[in-house]
């Protein structure tokens, strides 16, 4: 139980993991989209989403040829604490919600040239 609880909080002690959980309350986000938000690489992205993942945080589901990410419907109390405490709006939540994600998706895969 404890260790649990430890492997949540190490997921969570990273900024970059916790505004993307921040931003997936706002809507299923792809990783495509993640790049370019967050201006990493998509194995970098894929990292930080398999340790959410691992974490019981973030579940994915296939849209067309790419994965969605959502936020984990039985978050703990504590996490979705810690998600209501979080400074509004985030620092990309603008830049979110202006994007459309098939465009994205597309532009990242090549399809959009």
């Amino acid at each position: 139980m404890l260790d649990s609880f430890a492997s949540v909080f190490r997921v969570l002690g990273d900024p970059t993991r916790l505004e993307m959980l921040g931003l997936l309350r706002i809507r299923d986000i792809c990783v495509c989209e993640f790049v370019q938000l967050f201006d990493l690489s998509q194995p970098s992205i894929s990292q930080h989403l398999h340790r959410l993942k691992e974490a019981g945080l973030v579940t994915g589901h296939r849209r067309g040829m790419w994965v969605l990410y959502r936020l984990a419907e039985d978050l703990p109390p504590v996490v979705t604490a810690a998600l209501d405490a979080l400074p509004r709006p985030l620092p990309r939540e603008e830049r979110l919600r202006a994007m459309d994600s098939d465009m994205v998706c597309a532009a990242v895969s090549g399809m959009g040239r």
